[in-house]
């Protein structure tokens, strides 16, 4: 609740000179009044002053700044209490509280801020150098920015302060079409095999294509553009059906993944949640720093079982607690996750990740997302002028300067312009029906030589 006094004062007494000596604070709502014998002939007339301090303890010293003055009628009004008119009114009568006690240059602030990783033994002059510095933004960039924001306040206040802390390839893996050619290799030499077979059987086919005819009939199937080879054994022409049926699933989803990679969104993973996380197949890391080992000693169910899953299993603690730019490294691969300040983590997806693996990139909240703010003791009574100060800060564009400076945005995701590959996981039935097809007509030939050697006795 605000407590306003009013100190009225004669003559005879000094009670400004006693305060002087008081521990007022910048919030205070003292009015001084000051008896004057007349103002224009009439008696009952006071001056009105406004008392405050910026903070004795800093330095700071008693302000008594005039601010109207009343003119009290000596006669009673109709309700007993006399009336008092404002004859004069100062500039500073006609202002608001907090923009009269805007100027603290009389006091000293003490201004305090968190390093990671520096040795604070250092000078004075080396931190503050560092601090001034807007090289390597993405080191300490909470510290500094705090620290850069606090110079914001400071010119508004005007206070004193001091320091204390390929595109057409990508579809499929290389796997896959390591796979698809030698797929094609063997199709152009089972052919000419099936058609030497069949000329050794008396099948009405006097004609042995070449390898390289075989070869350029099976590219021709591969792209869907049939062949001028046609087996006339069932087993050659089962095997030629399996062969076909592959290619044209092959081919299907070469077009397709092309299609739906440039019109589609990108898949990511289903972990939205820390425990989600703790129950997967993910390596972990975390940046090495103090507020993150401070936040995992908390009791949270979560955080013990994202302990007893990920952290306390592993044997070398060393192959947790990694850099940040080397844990951003191997995030790059899937079975990965690494935990960071998110802009400094946006600063080395920047340089090292590629279009495709920002798309494909998955964030999940080791702990609440919290806006930065400033900390003031409870009760201070710079807390609404400090307030104040910083919506205007906040306003004026100031602070999304700074912000934009100082913290990395997450690179965008150019999801029209990328695309996947598949993996072998994905062509794995295409080569499953090829498989399976040669197995049958293998099958299929060993009968058809079992039946002509039966056939061949029974002429004898």
């Amino acid at each position: 609740m605000t407590r306003y006094w009013l100190i009225y004062e004669t003559p005879r007494y000094r009670l400004l000179e006693n305060l002087k000596d008081t521990n007022l604070s910048i919030d205070a709502h003292i009015t001084y009044a000051k008896f004057t014998k007349s103002f224009n002939g009439h008696s009952g007339v006071f001056d009105l002053y406004d008392v405050y301090n910026n903070g004795k303890e800093l330095g700071g010293l008693l302000y008594v700044s005039f601010d109207e003055t009343l003119d009290c009628s000596a006669y009673e009004g109709l309700d007993g209490y006399i009336p008092c008119r404002i004859v004069n009114r100062s500039q500073l009568g006609s202002m608001s509280f907090f923009h009269n006690r805007a100027l603290m240059s009389d006091i000293t602030m003490r201004i305090s801020t968190v390093l990671v990783g520096m040795d604070l033994n250092q000078s004075d002059e080396i931190l503050l150098k560092y601090l001034d510095s807007i090289d390597k933004v993405h080191v300490n960039n909470i510290g500094r920015y705090g620290y850069r924001f606090a110079l914001l306040l400071k010119d508004v206040f005007g206070y004193n302060s001091e320091l204390t802390g390929y595109r057409f390839v990508k579809p499929f893996q290389d796997t896959v079409w390591f796979c698809v050619l030698g797929m094609v290799a063997a199709f152009s030499i089972g052919l000419k095999k099936i058609f030497i077979l069949e000329r050794q059987l008396r099948y009405d086919s006097l004609f042995i294509p070449s390898y390289l005819s075989t070869i350029l009939s099976g590219f021709g199937t591969l792209c869907q553009q049939s062949s001028l080879f046609i087996p006339r054994s069932s087993g050659g022409r089962i095997s030629y059906i399996f062969f076909l049926v592959s290619t044209f699933l092959l081919y299907n989803y070469y077009t397709s993944l092309i299609v739906a990679f440039l019109l589609g969104s990108q898949e990511k993973s289903n972990i939205k949640e820390l425990t989600q996380l703790a129950d997967s197949d993910l390596q972990i890391g975390i940046e090495d720093v103090a507020y993150t080992r401070a936040f995992l000693t908390f009791q949270e169910p979560r955080l013990i079982h994202f302990l007893k899953k990920k952290i306390e299993p592993v044997r070398d603690p060393k192959a947790i607690w990694i850099p940040i730019e080397e844990g951003m490294k191997r995030t790059r691969s899937r079975g990965y996750a690494y935990h960071c300040e998110v802009s400094l983590g946006y600063f080395f997806m920047e340089q090292y990740y590629t279009p495709n693996e920002i798309c494909d990139l998955n964030m999940v909240d080791l702990q609440p997302q919290k806006s930065l703010g400033f900390f003031i003791k409870k009760g201070s009574p710079y807390h609404d002028f400090f307030k104040i100060k910083y919506l205007w800060i906040r306003e004026t564009g100031h602070a999304s300067k700074h912000v934009r400076y100082w913290f990395k945005r997450k690179p965008p995701c150019l999801a029209r312009g990328v695309i996947n590959t598949v993996g072998i996981g994905y062509a794995a039935p295409l080569f499953l029906i090829l498989v399976i097809g040669i197995i049958v007509s293998v099958l299929l030939l060993f009968i058809e030589i079992c039946f002509e050697h039966i056939a061949e006795r029974s002429y004898r």
